[in-house]
């Protein structure tokens, strides 16, 4: 128990470092960055949001046609002609 407290007073009375008298203003401007880079990341996300949202809607006011029930959907691969529904329509 005396060795900590002789410890610790010694360390009491030993001079701060410098840097360490420095180091609140440098976490403190790296905050600062840090908010900056954070609007900006926000105002970059709003950005795109509404240039998806334009996209989405020019997107959907091209189509040419409404889509009917009973049309086959497009599919780019043929396991769309093995699914379950579509054999046991066809009677196989």
């Amino acid at each position: 128990m005396a060795l900590n407290q002789t410890l610790l007073a010694e360390m009491r009375d030993m001079s701060m470092p410098d840097t360490l008298r420095l180091i609140d203003d440098a976490v403190l401007a790296g905050l600062r960055e840090r908010q900056q880079m954070g609007s900006i990341a926000r105002t970059a996300l709003g950005a795109c949001s509404a240039i998806a949202l334009g996209i989405g809607l020019a997107g959907g006011a091209m189509t040419s046609a409404p889509a009917l029930a009973g049309e086959s959907p497009l599919s780019l691969t043929s396991a769309s002609a093995l699914a379950p529904s579509n054999l046991l329509d066809s009677g196989q």
